[in-house]
């Protein structure tokens, strides 16, 4: 009789998610979670941004039973695509560590429903470049069983964000047109 051997790997236990681990798993928070308890949930997913582990934070991400599933790949380009300003050196953003990050930053919004406050969505801007960004990441929140669960829903930057860039811009046009009496007539 043949005596079978199990064989063992050396994959660390599911646990909390570190930068120091191997691997990520979904993210599960109490039902109870604050909203500082979501911000940090967030802000853990973002060091994974940071460190290029863009698998683990795909694992990380709650993907509905019939949904699309976010990938590496898909969030990588998400990073990359919602941008008109290309960087000049290698035509990529890099997101960078939170804490290396200057300007205005970080912002972020938890936004619960009414009807069930254990669900909604939280509003993260990115750290990208060494600098704060208006590349916001749309995460929503809901209950799973007994726990709460994240996933991203999208990330682009936010009309908000513009919206006081281009008015500034606005002003300045049709300040130029009043001096140059480029105004059409009334």
């Amino acid at each position: 009789m043949r005596l079978l051997q199990r064989r063992t790997t050396s994959r660390p236990r599911p646990g909390p998610i570190g930068l120091n681990r191997k691997y990520a798993i979904l993210k599960r928070l109490p039902i109870s979670a604050s909203d500082e308890d979501l911000r940090g949930a967030v802000e853990e997913w973002v060091d994974l941004l940071a460190a290029g582990r863009f698998r683990d934070a795909a694992a990380w991400l709650y993907s509905s039973p019939g949904a699309e599933k976010m990938t590496a790949d898909r969030i990588e380009a998400l990073v990359q695509e919602d941008w008109w300003d290309k960087p000049e050196a290698d035509g990529k953003h890099i997101v960078t560590p939170r804490a290396e990050a200057t300007g205005g930053g970080p912002r972020c919004s938890v936004i619960r429903l009414d009807a069930d406050p254990s669900a909604g969505n939280i509003h993260y801007d990115l750290p990208l470049d060494g600098q704060w960004s208006s590349l916001t990441a749309i995460l929503d929140f809901k209950p799973d069983g007994d726990t709460m669960v994240i996933s991203l829903h999208d990330m682009h930057v936010l009309w908000a964000h513009l919206r006081f860039g281009l008015r500034k811009r606005a002003r300045k046009l049709v300040w130029a047109a009043v001096d140059s009496n480029h105004l059409p007539p009334r």
